[in-house]
């Protein structure tokens, strides 16, 4: 295929810069709870207050917040629940998530209020909040937006699709996610109204989306090898989309692009060869670099990106612990 040429011919010119090449990097973990020990962060906004789930000295899971100097917060949940996690927080820190299968909204004091289900759904979770208010999510039997207005709009799978999931939303209220189908599922992003298209011929999903419009992500490629190779790519504005490829050197690609930033730059995982998922940054031009892991000695300790802000700070997991990057520029 005329696809699979280019993208070898771009993962062969793609330049690496190895982690220790620079000073300054740092990889810290996130505070726990009192008590608890479990930690997972899910996004971060541009003043650098992350947000994500922990557990409790009770072994539940609370949504909480992260500020910008590591201090964690516990997030209040609704009445009469337990438990919940936070997913994504707007520049004014304004948290979106789920408490016990309700889409939830924290205002940036803390104050919670339940998002309205959709007609006829249950088990709804707000994925993603954009600067102007508008949330994305998805609940047991769709994917919707719920605009500044009020108003829940249905995110569908493309014409043929069975279901959908979505995963982002920009300034604009563009949205992004999969359409999935019997045997597989497509990158595909949605207009405000709601209308879906695909964003590629070939297998794979649709992870962010900056103001812009360029969108993270990743392909799956079936070229005849015994195995399936998975890309992490980036769809220009144009609708061009460039391959980040996957681990260097790695025979069988598995490479992810989980987020991206206003200036291009986009992190997400790759696994190596030898089973090791490392962490990865892509710059803007596509130059990768793996980053840290709070365990570098041991060969075992996944690590991946989840998110980044527009100053370059980055938050993931890595040991299976909630982490964040500095000074990777």
């Amino acid at each position: 295929m005329k696809v699979l040429v280019l993208a070898t011919a771009v993962i062969a010119a793609m330049s690496v810069t190895p982690a220790s090449a620079q000073s300054g990097r740092l990889v810290s973990a996130l505070d726990p709870l009192p008590g608890g020990t479990f930690t997972r962060v899910r996004d971060i906004n541009n003043n650098g207050m992350s947000v994500g789930g922990a557990d409790n000295s009770s072994g539940a899971e609370q949504p909480v917040r992260w500020s910008a100097t590591g201090r964690i917060t516990a997030l209040p949940v609704l009445p009469g629940q337990v438990g919940g996690t936070a997913m994504g927080i707007s520049k004014s820190g304004t948290v979106v998530g789920s408490v016990t299968g309700t889409a939830t909204r924290w205002a940036p004091d803390g104050a919670i209020s339940e998002l309205p289900t959709p007609q006829g759904q249950f088990s709804c979770t707000a994925y993603a909040i954009n600067d102007t208010g508008g949330i994305v999510g998805n609940c047991a039997n769709g994917a919707f937006r719920w605009a500044n207005d009020g108003t829940i709009i249905p995110l569908p799978p493309v014409p043929g699709g069975l279901s959908a999931v979505v995963q982002a939303v920009n300034a604009d209220g563009t949205s992004v996610g999969w359409s999935a189908d019997n045997q597989y599922r497509y990158p595909v992003t949605w207009s405000p109204t709601g209308i879906a298209w695909r964003l590629s011929g070939l297998p794979g999903s649709a992870w962010d989306i900056n103001d812009k419009g360029q969108v993270a992500g990743q392909i799956e490629v079936a070229d005849g090898a015994p195995y399936t190779k998975y890309y992490a790519v980036r769809w220009e504005t144009d609708g061009t989309m460039r391959n980040l490829g996957g681990a260097p050197g790695a025979t069988k690609p598995n490479g992810r692009a989980a987020a991206i930033n206003e200036d291009g730059t986009a992190v997400g995982d790759v696994t190596t060869d030898d089973g090791r998922q490392l962490g990865a940054r892509w710059s803007a031009d596509g130059v990768f670099t793996a980053l840290g892991s709070i365990k570098p000695t041991d060969p075992q300790a996944r690590t991946m990106a989840e998110a980044i802000n527009d100053s370059g700070v980055i938050v993931g997991w890595s040991a299976e612990k909630a982490v964040r990057w500095t000074g990777y520029r």
